[in-house]
């Protein structure tokens, strides 16, 4: 009985790892908009007239859908994704832009960085590929 209660106790532990987080419900379109422009009115400290413009902005782009990694797609269907979300990103940042002032669209940009760093930081995205010459460098300085 005692080893059955041991066993038990080493495996909990492992079965809750096991155990995919639940998120919840998605947030809708506007819902994920109003919560995004709220963000940038703390952030940026906007009138009510540019968060309503924002709000606006965010309702009519929404997110593109995530690029699933069980889905088995071609590397046509990937570019086309990338370049689709892309494209996404550019329009909004335009229609950002043009209802920001400059001391504001200065700070935006910092904050876009600030995001992309974390982000990397987390291992989110790849890390960089060193060009071959700083390669050869490197190399030649180790030895």
């Amino acid at each position: 009985m005692k080893n059955l209660i041991f066993l038990f106790a080493l495996s909990l532990p492992l079965m809750v790892l096991a155990q995919h987080p639940i998120h919840g419900e998605q947030l809708s379109v506007e819902q994920r908009a109003t919560l995004q422009a709220k963000k940038m009115q703390l952030a940026l400290e906007l009138s009510d007239n540019q968060t309503n413009q924002l709000i606006a902005i965010f309702k009519n782009n929404p997110r593109p859908e995530p690029l699933k990694k069980k889905e088995n797609l071609s590397s046509e269907d990937r570019y086309e994704m990338h370049l689709k979300r892309l494209d996404h990103r550019i329009a909004v940042q335009k229609e950002v832009n043009a209802v920001l002032n400059e001391e504001q669209k200065s700070t935006w940009k910092k904050m876009q960085h600030l995001k992309k760093s974390q982000m990397v930081h987390r291992g989110r995205h790849p890390k960089k590929i060193i060009p071959l010459e700083k390669e050869k460098t490197n190399f030649k300085k180790a030895r």
